[in-house]
């Protein structure tokens, strides 16, 4: 619903004449003018908030969990477009996540995995679509979209910054708690981080990261 600005701004400089609330006065005034800052500032956010969602609703790629996507709408732009959303997307989250004082597995582990898997969900229909599409420009930037998605999740896995965030979530008491199913999923990071190079120096882990992206 549109919020009638000129309204409320009006009303402002006649403030309920014919009602004791604020009166006719310079409080009532700034009072007035204070809620119309609010009301504006609220308008503003839900307007980027709707052009944003307006914008994601156009790309099929970024469709929302459990919702088919829309082959027949693809475009080598809105292919090319939906990567670097999601690159955008997983740089803000991961600058949240490496930053934080306190672990837990919540707020670092789980949610390191849904930043992967936010990649992952562009990654596996773009592995279809590179190979089967009949269109030949939207074959080969999917090809380009999957592997700039792919680097930058092989380059998640050699981060010094991302690393030193879970080892800090391992010293944590809660971490020493873990079992089953978490204790599992904190061992296959570790791991995966291991075979990605770390305890090797940083030149090798690059030279790691470019050997398995090349095999993949």
């Amino acid at each position: 619903k549109k919020i009638d600005i000129n309204h409320i701004f009006a009303l402002s400089f006649n403030p309920y004449k014919n009602m004791n609330i604020f009166g006719n006065n310079f409080f009532g005034n700034l009072i007035l003018l204070t809620m119309i800052g609010c009301v504006t500032g609220i308008a503003s956010c839900r307007e980027r908030e709707e052009t944003m969602q307006e914008t994601t609703e156009k790309i099929p790629l970024l469709r929302n969990a459990g919702e088919v996507l829309a082959f027949s709408e693809l475009t080598a732009d809105n292919i090319a477009e939906a990567a670097s959303i999601a690159i955008t997307r997983a740089d803000s989250e991961l600058s949240i996540l490496i930053t934080l004082d306190k672990r837990t597995f919540e707020n670092t582990l789980k949610a390191y995995d849904g930043i992967l898997n936010s990649i992952n969900r562009l990654i596996m229909p773009l592995d279809l679509i590179s190979e089967v599409d009949p269109d030949s420009s939207i074959r080969d930037v999917s090809k380009e979209a999957q592997q700039k998605l792919k680097d930058y999740m092989y380059g998640m896995l050699i981060r010094e910054d991302l690393y030193r965030a879970i080892k800090e979530f391992v010293e944590t008491a809660e971490a020493e708690q873990l079992s089953g199913s978490r204790k599992k999923f904190l061992n296959d990071i570790l791991l995966k981080y291991k075979r990605s190079g770390f305890g090797l120096s940083p030149e090798k882990r690059i030279l790691a990261k470019d050997l398995k992206s090349k095999i993949d």
